[in-house]
């Protein structure tokens, strides 16, 4: 013991307690260590996230493309003169929207498809494609319609076709008011394929809760779901963008006066 202005000092527990944090560090980076071997390496589990991954990114793409064709369909329905068209289109809009996602992929998968032998994947490409269509249908109308009628009838006096007049006047101006809704669309979609596992799809979302429920581990598979998450997110978009912009050269709409994308 050191007395030093009347205090008593134990060097040894002070020794103690530096061996103690040690241990500590020692222990927390050992833990970490391991449920990153066990998330990622051991079975090989970085394998079945790749699967998850892929099947994401297969429903994501697969059907946001059907819903762009549903919603192009349903738009030109409802701006159609035929008072029977715009009864189909706007009755498909309100029960899409009106109905939760998880609840239209259960009826397609146990109902509709439960007796076929379609997979889980299709099931939810076809489902995400009606409803994410829905959105679009007013999405594209709302933009179409939004655009200046005395501009389409100032091309039409000029000589310009229907086709011509759609071409240059029409789809630039209603692709510029769309294209933040557009954008958002194909994200919202992405993250609503987290509830497929319920019709037995092995996505991002339900490999995770696989390999959470197998490891006992949930920092690691629920940080990574959700970084891949984000960084699908932002490719999607960087490619999106990219498509569109060379689109918009090719066809020359970057010349029309007040228009850019």
């Amino acid at each position: 013991h050191t007395q030093e202005l009347g205090f008593v000092v134990r060097t040894d527990d002070l020794a103690y307690k530096d061996e103690d944090v040690t241990v500590d560090e020692e222990t927390f980076w050992e833990s970490i260590k391991d449920s990153f071997h066990k998330t990622f390496v051991e079975q090989k589990r970085w394998q079945l996230i790749l699967s998850g991954l892929l099947s994401t990114l297969i429903i994501t793409v697969f059907g946001f493309i059907l819903a762009n064709v549903l919603g192009a369909a349903a738009c030109a329905m409802a701006m159609a003169k035929s008072k029977i068209l715009k009864a189909i289109a706007s009755a498909y809009s309100s029960i899409m929207q009106g109905t939760p996602m998880v609840v239209v992929l259960l009826i397609l998968y146990y109902v509709i498809f439960g007796h076929s032998s379609l997979s889980g994947t299709i099931v939810a490409i076809i489902g995400f494609g009606l409803v994410t269509g829905a959105y679009m249908a007013q999405l594209f109308q709302g933009a179409l319609q939004g655009v200046d009628k005395g501009q389409i009838e100032a091309s039409l006096a000029l000589g310009f076709s229907k086709a011509k007049t759609f071409r240059y006047i029409i789809f630039p101006q209603a692709l510029r008011s769309a294209i933040t809704g557009y954008f958002s669309q194909i994200i919202s979609l992405l993250k609503s394929t987290a509830i497929v596992g319920y019709i037995a799809v092995n996505d991002l979302t339900k490999v995770g809760d696989i390999i959470r429920s197998s490891t006992y581990e949930s920092l690691f598979p629920l940080l990574s779901i959700a970084i891949i998450y984000f960084l699908v997110a932002a490719l999607l978009l960087f490619i999106l963008r990219r498509c569109l912009s060379a689109l918009a050269y090719k066809r020359g709409y970057k010349k029309i006066k007040g228009v850019s994308l």
